[in-house]
């Protein structure tokens, strides 16, 4: 092959790789967009609200099902019943109070001494112990049904293991704050208003977002440096020893690596929970570690 011809197939490889970075960045930048528009106030309301309306009609369909005589009187059939219909999306939890005595109780995870004085007949959001909880209830002669699903955990103190989030089944960032008060994003059953949320102004993005956004960059900056290495290959002839060419390639790749880390580039990868220093403060093999 003459070195023409060589230096033709370095060229095109070289605009290959070079486009290759392109559209990743590009591509990064257009996924980026899309997470923080998916993060905008609104569209937290706006999914928030749609999450606690589902969450809202299918606790209406339990109670209204667990009213039946034969699970208000016989906890070993409302027990079964929970367990195979109850969607585990939510965290659902069921009560059955006779003549005001607690006869049956689906799990123990919600402050009973406190649900024990939550006022009777109707629908709210409450604030327990350990979370806030939208309640509901019915009464049926001398029972009283009552069912919880959980919003928020609203813990007195946090660590690795307990953290003031969203039960699963909301997507909304954990450090949205929840108040009882109206405010500018309110969550409403019905015309009734239940609560109200301040987003964060930049929420971090979630774990998977994260990561392929990770992996776009990744992709980009491998694509850079196999184009750089192409010019190499095409104006190497100017340098007689091949280590020194090696070197220098590899101290352009060194220092893009350093401007990147001094200039946090690319920013918005930069402000995920990668780069949080919270992610190298604990280890899940060896929680000492941290």
């Amino acid at each position: 092959m003459d070195k023409s011809e060589n230096n033709r197939q370095i060229n095109r490889k070289f605009l290959f790789y070079l486009s290759l970075a392109l559209i990743f960045i590009l591509t990064s930048f257009i996924y980026d967009f899309r997470i923080n528009n998916s993060s905008s106030p609104e569209k937290i309301l706006k999914t928030l609200q749609a999450d606690f309306n589902d969450a809202e009609k299918k606790l209406s369909v339990y109670l209204d099902s667990l009213a039946q005589p034969n699970y208000l009187s016989g906890s070993d059939h409302a027990d079964a019943f929970i367990r195979e219909h109850v969607n585990s999306r939510f965290a659902f939890h069921f009560y059955t109070y006779k003549n005001d005595s607690l006869i049956f109780w689906s799990d123990n995870s919600v402050p009973l001494s406190q649900l024990a004085h939550v006022e009777k007949a109707g629908n709210r959001t409450i604030s327990l112990a350990n979370g806030i909880y939208f309640y509901n209830d019915t009464i049926i002669g001398e029972y009283r049904l009552a069912g919880l699903f959980l919003i928020k955990w609203n813990y007195p103190y946090q660590n690795i293991y307990l953290e003031n989030r969203f039960q699963s089944g909301f997507s909304a960032p954990p450090q949205s704050e929840i108040s009882f008060i109206r405010g500018d994003h309110n969550v409403y059953t019905g015309e009734r208003f239940m609560f109200s949320i301040t987003p964060p102004d930049n929420p971090d993005p979630r774990a998977i977002p994260s990561l392929l956004l990770l992996i776009f960059y990744s992709f980009a900056f491998l694509a850079i440096n196999a184009a750089i290495y192409q010019l190499y290959l095409r104006f190497g002839s100017l340098v007689k020893s091949r280590l020194l060419l090696v070197i220098a390639y590899l101290i352009d790749v060194i220092l893009l690596r350093i401007l990147m880390f001094i200039f946090e580039l690319p920013v918005n990868l930069h402000n995920t929970s990668f780069f949080k220093p919270g992610s190298f403060a604990a280890s899940d093999f060896m929680p000492s570690m941290g």
